[in-house]
């Protein structure tokens, strides 16, 4: 299919396939993809642009004394987005206004298939680079809450003998505290990112591609 020239990743084209397998029914594939919509609380304009997407992804050496755990890392930022078509289809506007027999015509026509299916497939990729990117950032989160974690111990310990004032002590308190409000923030949003993308691929056991390619890049 075309779509596989523009999202090259295994575990993407793993979700990509389970969508489309799960949603060959217009009208399911329409409420799943308003569902996700909805879970990710975005409102998106009314003319989507279909036929061709676009995805990228970006590694960038971070020096030491920029990082927040103080050693020099390499991070990887994805991005999903629509490209400019040769043509477009007002589906979302067509869909809200169309009722009854006039409805069943338009799911019915192919352009209504196809409209619906890049809808479906740009949406799953979308939420797939948004996944790969919240756990990026969690991951650092919590390389840094366990670099907190450790100074709090340390100056704890140091204040226990008398080697430094507790105020030093409330200081680093401080920033741990910051770093597990920032790291459980982070989680939250991964949990509800990871929700909208079960809701569009239309299985609870779909994520299980991610979720062995995220397993393997940690490893």
């Amino acid at each position: 299919p075309e779509w596989r020239g523009y999202f090259a990743p295994p575990a993407l084209q793993a979700l990509i396939v389970e969508a489309l397998a799960n949603n060959r029914d217009l009208r399911i594939a329409v409420l799943r993809v308003e569902q996700a919509r909805a879970a990710y609380g975005i409102e998106r304009a009314n003319r989507l642009p279909v036929l061709a997407a676009q995805a990228s992804g970006q590694r960038q050496q971070v020096p030491a004394d920029l990082s927040l755990t103080r050693h020099e890392m390499i991070t990887s930022q994805y991005q999903a987005g629509l490209g400019v078509s040769a043509w477009e289809i007002d589906l979302w506007g067509r869909l809200a206004s169309l009722r009854g027999a006039a409805l069943e015509d338009y799911l019915a026509s192919d352009a209504a298939r196809r409209a619906v299916t890049m809808s479906l497939i740009t949406h799953v990729a979308e939420g797939y680079f948004d996944v790969r990117e919240i756990d990026q950032r969690i991951a650092l989160a919590r390389r840094t809450l366990a670099t907190r974690q450790e100074s709090y111990r340390i100056f704890s310990r140091r204040v226990a003998v008398g080697a430094t004032s507790r105020l030093n002590l409330t200081q680093v308190e401080t920033l741990l505290l910051q770093a597990q409000a920032l790291t459980s923030q982070l989680e939250q949003e991964r949990d509800r990112k990871r929700h909208a993308l079960q809701l569009l691929v239309g299985s609870p056991h779909a994520l299980a591609p991610l979720d062995a390619e995220a397993a393997s890049a940690a490893g």
